[in-house]
């Protein structure tokens, strides 16, 4: 399952589907109450008691002893975790879950693995079959039905898929939707991404994210138009090698490297 665990999703007999940003995983479990400490192991046990930036995981875990302490609690405390998570419903679920499902089947490389009817039922899962061939509603002869929104909000589900990762082609709705909501800004954009890297980075980034933001702000100096642009950050969370060249990349892509998105204005000078 390539990169599977990186579409975090909780869907519940497609009736509703969570989507949210942290990974369901050891070492993410957290409450509202986000404490540091745990020294007596009442709700975090072995590899949940979790703090990369001090000690790697992948320096003590083992995966048949999950509940064997890596870090000294008396010494270190833990990483807190905090995340948004949207529920949806009706229609928006049933598209989760049919992601869920194509990603699943696509994968399937090895043993006879069929994919299941959509009328099969939890209980009917034995042996290695696993993943329920999902079709829309109106193709169920009635075995699934059209199920009712019980929200006030009309949402869509995008995606980004390719030949790798579940599609016969790439399905780049998300960046569609960037690109749309950037064209279609009135006053501000407020950016939030942990892995904002777009064209002008360079090393292969072919995204035009970037590069819609330089035209919507060329566009707001020309119309002498009072307008914003706040791209954050956030740090980090798990420190490390692999941390470097994303934070190399975001700062290429914002204000440095002599393409970045500073660097096309200053050379314009759009600034003075």
């Amino acid at each position: 399952m390539y990169y599977s665990h990186h579409q975090k999703t909780v869907i519940v007999d497609r009736a509703v589907a969570f989507v949210g940003g942290l990974d369901m995983t050891w070492g993410r479990y957290d409450n509202h109450e986000h404490l540091l400490i745990d020294p007596e192991r009442r709700k975090w046990l072995g590899i949940d008691y979790y703090n990369p930036n001090v000690r790697s995981p992948a320096a003590f875990f083992r995966i048949d002893d999950p509940n064997r302490d890596g870090i000294d609690r008396s010494l270190v405390t833990r990483m807190p975790w905090h995340d948004v998570e949207e529920m949806g419903d009706s229609q928006a679920a049933i598209d989760v879950a049919a992601n869920f499902v194509q990603r699943g089947n696509h994968h399937i490389q090895s043993e006879p693995l069929p994919p299941l009817d959509a009328s099969t039922t939890f209980a009917d899962v034995t042996g290695p079959a696993l993943f329920h061939r999902l079709t829309r509603p109106e193709h169920h002869q009635g075995t699934l039905g059209e199920p009712e929104p019980e929200g006030t909000m009309h949402v869509q589900v995008l995606r980004s898929l390719s030949t790798w990762s579940g599609n016969t082609s790439t399905e780049a709705s998300i960046l569609g939707a960037y690109l749309k909501a950037i064209e279609s800004a009135e006053s501000f954009i407020y950016i939030e991404n942990q892995f904002f890297i777009s064209s002008t980075a360079g090393n292969g980034v072919v995204n035009g994210i970037a590069n819609a933001i330089i035209k919507r702000i060329r566009h707001a100096i020309k119309a002498n138009q009072r307008f914003h642009v706040v791209i954050l950050f956030p740090q980090p969370e798990e420190l490390g090698r692999w941390s470097l060249p994303i934070l190399q990349r975001e700062y290429r892509t914002i204000a440095t490297g002599g393409n970045s998105i500073l660097d096309q204005y200053v050379s314009e000078d759009c600034l003075h």
